[in-house]
């Protein structure tokens, strides 16, 4: 009876840690922080909890309960969750399933509108992509981007949110959403939708035109945002290899190598991708 008694109690344990790191419970996480105003530059801190349905924040001080609607918030600073910083460097270095992941969509879930939840994203929706889940990664990316403007958005989350719309082949209104970006976005926003521009085209089998408007674009006039080069010489290559241009497609992968030797690309290339 006591070995009963105690296989029983270990499989409850298990099954409800289980639930808790899949998201399936809902208890909700006690997020400490403080919310800045608009226009008074007033700072109020507490336990934050987003309220989706009255689209507004509840901040609670002891018995004292303030509401604050998304329009009045200017800025929202909570603390970090622990793991997060290690589950993100995981998946940075290839690593694209296990608990890192499944961690990454509780705090997805437990910081919704609380600011990690767009680091957490990010790196989530990439997992996704990288393993076929493109629609999954599209959920969690509307999820994350619905109540927020993208313009205010961190380039990195807009570019998987751009890949989301391309592998789920909208290439309609990935067009749409590039446009608005090249013409308001931050430079690095902007490069990136340069790209996934040139991408549409390449994956159409429309390699003059995924260079000229697209990669090789990208490669002369946003030769400053160091982070997209890797990528944009890459298929640069690509598409000159696909339209038999051999000398300048090694050009290409040859200032991939010498100028970015760490990079996802060169790996890529130097394993014969």
């Amino acid at each position: 009876m006591m070995h009963d008694q105690k296989s029983r109690g270990w499989l409850i344990g298990f099954v409800g840690l289980a639930l808790m790191c899949t998201g399936l419970t809902e208890t909700q996480a006690q997020i400490e922080g403080y919310i800045v105003k608009k226009g008074t530059g007033t700072r109020i801190g507490g336990t934050i909890k987003w309220k989706a349905g009255s689209k507004a924040y509840e901040i609670k001080r002891g018995p004292t309960v303030t509401p604050i609607p998304l329009s009045q918030v200017q800025e929202i600073r909570v603390k970090a969750p622990a793991g997060l910083s290690d589950a993100i460097k995981r998946v940075q270095g290839g690593s694209y399933s296990g608990p890192h992941v499944i961690a990454l969509a509780k705090v997805v879930k437990d910081y919704k509108m609380l600011q990690h939840d767009l680091s957490a994203g990010e790196w989530l929706i990439k997992s996704y992509l990288e393993t076929g889940r493109a629609k999954e990664a599209k959920e969690v990316a509307r999820g994350i981007m619905s109540k927020r403007d993208k313009a205010t958005l961190p380039g990195g989350l807009v570019r998987v949110w751009l890949d989301v719309l391309l592998e789920n082949e909208q290439y309609e209104t990935l067009r749409v959403e590039l446009k608005q970006l090249i013409e308001t976005g931050s430079r690095p926003v902007a490069a990136s939708a340069q790209l996934l521009r040139g991408e549409i085209d390449k994956r159409k089998g429309n390699f003059r035109e995924a260079l000229i408007g697209g990669f090789l674009r990208t490669v002369v006039l946003f030769a400053d945002i160091k982070a997209i080069q890797p990528e944009a010489l890459y298929k640069a290559a690509q598409c000159f290899e696909e339209l038999g241009e051999t000398p300048n497609a090694e050009k290409m992968r040859q200032k991939l190598l010498a100028e970015y030797p760490g990079s996802e690309y060169s790996r890529k290339l130097q394993a014969g991708g």
